[in-house]
């Protein structure tokens, strides 16, 4: 497994923008080429002496000094932005809560579902349906169900309307 030392004499990260460049010239690549690759779920992968790892968690192990110990959530749900103010350790249940809208949904409000000629806001709270209230607009819904969801969770309370 790769060391922060390791890492840094081969990679430089920029915390802010979340990108790891070469420092070194290698086989296929330049030093100040970005390092790694794009996966199909927007993940960006860098193979570091044959081990491919996430630049996420790379981005950890270069500012912390070590690997995160259970999963990193990227807070504003864009996976292919690894700045180190984007990523925070979550448990699993946490991290799924911080995920985007459902296909299925219609009102454009995650939580928010029509009810007859009104709209209805729910919310899901250990595995039980919460009923919150039934509103005039899809918008007074999304409210209602965004304050009980930071009532319920705190900072991993999703703020979305996708």
């Amino acid at each position: 497994m790769i060391t922060q030392q390791r890492l840094k004499e081969l990679l430089h990260y920029e915390p802010d923008t979340g990108i790891f460049t070469w420092r070194v010239n290698r086989s296929n690549v330049r030093a100040g080429d970005i390092a790694g690759f794009l996966t199909l779920n927007n993940r960006r992968r860098i193979s570091v002496d044959g081990v491919n790892y996430f630049a996420y968690r790379l981005a950890w192990l270069y500012v912390y000094g070590e690997f995160p110990y259970g999963i990193l959530d990227h807070v504003n749900r864009d996976s292919s932005y690894d700045g180190i103010g984007n990523l925070r350790i979550a448990t699993v249940k946490q991290n799924s809560r911080n995920s985007t809208l459902a296909k299925n949904n219609t009102t454009g409000y995650t939580g928010v579902v029509r009810s007859r000629d009104r709209y209805a806001a729910r919310i899901k709270y250990n595995y039980r349906q919460i009923h919150i209230g039934v509103y005039d607009t899809p918008e007074e819904a999304f409210e209602a169900r965004k304050a009980k969801s930071f009532e319920l969770f705190g900072e991993f309370a999703p703020e979305r309307n996708l």
